[in-house]
């Protein structure tokens, strides 16, 4: 998982990434970055096809120009199959309608 180094990071290390383990049995590996880097070392390992990241935390104004290129892959399907669109809809609006639609993190 490629996320923006520091406190950000915090939550991927110390929540979200032991919380996957334990559910999944999945190691989390985070990646640290700083924030002004992370939309090259995206571009790079897409263009590459290197496949670094399976997961990246896209900064919101950089994530048209990242899924147009097509270095993010949608998540449409995931949600269909594991039936989150009814949670999808408790995520304020402005952030689900606004932000989400253009919210796919997993690499292609």
């Amino acid at each position: 998982m490629l996320y923006e180094a520091g406190l950000q990071a915090l939550e991927a290390t110390q929540f979200a990434g032991p919380k996957w383990e334990e559910l999944t049995g999945i190691k989390v590996n985070v990646v640290e970055s700083p924030v002004d880097e992370i939309f090259t070392r995206i571009m790079q390992a897409h263009r590459a096809g290197t496949g670094s990241f399976d997961v990246v935390n896209v900064i919101p104004n950089q994530m048209p120009d990242l899924a147009l290129s097509g270095a993010l892959e949608p998540l449409d399907e995931f949600v269909e199959k594991y039936d989150y669109a009814a949670e999808l809809e408790t995520i304020a609006p402005v952030y689900r309608d606004n932000w989400m639609l253009l919210c796919p993190v997993i690499w292609q």
